[in-house]
């Protein structure tokens, strides 16, 4: 089955309605919490680095119930807390390969970031994973799309410019937009049914 970035997006905005207002409480919720804790003197970049990647963690896990839909509930945004230290390692070795491929140049460095870019949706469905086994597993499903998802990406930049015209409002709706239809590419790739066009 062959599905454009139109129809992602559509599909997207389909399956937020009447989830638009909890979706945005989410991500008023998720900005607060990471800018407290990047509050913190000294201590702030540490608690970051350890707490930003579970938070990231719920706020994905939220997106892709919202694109099964499924029903969503702001706890939903606070996953079991057994895996905190896995996602905080996932983040760290997917960080750090990131930047040994960016030490080549910064080509190899996006190719690289792109590989890696579904291993949080990936310990969502599979929570008992091995860190170095979904990253495996997200550049198997990214082979051959790192291009297209790179595209897909690049075509929400107009709606980031509005949004900073908005003084950061904007960011409110955009977020839930592409973390659904992030969310939604995911579940192609992962069942190898689509193949994005323009």
């Amino acid at each position: 089955m062959e599905i454009n970035r139109r129809q992602l997006k559509s599909e997207a905005k389909k399956l937020l309605e009447g989830k638009w207002k909890i979706s945005i409480l989410a991500v008023i919720i998720f900005t607060s919490i990471s800018f407290g804790i990047n509050s913190f003197r000294i201590i702030g970049p540490i608690l970051g680095m350890l707490f930003y990647p579970f938070l990231v963690l719920g706020l994905t896990t939220f997106f892709l119930k919202i694109s099964r839909n499924e029903d969503v509930e702001i706890e939903t945004l606070f996953p079991k807390f057994s895996l905190f230290w896995k996602a905080a390692g996932l983040s760290f070795i997917v960080g750090l390969f990131s930047a040994l491929w960016s030490l080549l140049l910064i080509i190899p460095g996006i190719i690289a970031a792109l590989s890696y870019s579904m291993v949080f949706y990936i310990l969502i469905d599979n929570p008992d994973i091995k860190i170095l086994d979904a990253i495996e597993e997200s550049k198997r499903i990214t082979k051959g799309y790192k291009m297209d998802i790179l595209i897909l990406n690049l075509s929400f930049i107009g709606w980031a410019l509005l949004s900073c015209l908005t003084f950061g409002i904007g960011f409110l709706f955009l977020k839930p937009y592409m973390g659904t239809t992030t969310a939604i590419l995911y579940t192609k790739l992962k069942n190898n049914s689509s193949v994005i066009k323009k």
